[in-house]
């Protein structure tokens, strides 16, 4: 998922044997907000059209036939809200990979409005002690405001 300015874009990029391709969720939201307040807007001309594109390029893969059960399941679900469609994806994933690690959301801790306090609280908060600080320092390093981290 990437964002820019104003707005929340939910694509993915998968691999073709043709060109680059975008699958994309379309989403409902007004600035400013959270994940958490973003809608989906429900297309089935599009929910089939990302089906189609997965068969197409990976039914031939070797892991096809484990996945092609949860993301037949997936697709056709009526996802009111981005949060719990990327929630169920990623567990999915998670599963899939062995990653048995906690996963925190943003929206379950008290963490402060202000975004650059936000994002300290979750660096120097339990994320940062136990899995994020190999990851964050080189980020922190070049963030603005330094003085606040």
């Amino acid at each position: 998922m990437c964002s820019t300015k104003n707005e929340w874009q939910n694509q993915n990029r998968i691999k073709s044997t043709l060109v680059k391709q975008w699958r994309i969720v379309l989403v409902r939201f007004i600035f400013p907000g959270r994940i958490m307040e973003v809608g989906v807007a429900q297309s089935d001309k599009l929910r089939r059209k990302n089906w189609q594109a997965l068969r197409t390029n990976y039914s031939k893969a070797s892991y096809w036939e484990s996945a092609c059960e949860f993301l037949q399941a997936f697709y056709p679900r009526d996802w009111d809200m981005l949060a719990p469609l990327n929630q169920a994806s990623i567990a999915w994933l998670r599963e899939v990979l062995g990653v048995h690690t906690e996963m925190l959301l943003a929206s379950e801790m008290e963490l402060s409005k202000d975004s650059t306090q936000r994002l300290v609280d979750i660096c120097r908060g339990e994320i940062h002690q136990n899995f994020a600080h190999p990851f964050t320092k080189p980020i922190l390093r070049a963030y603005k405001p330094k003085d606040t981290f």
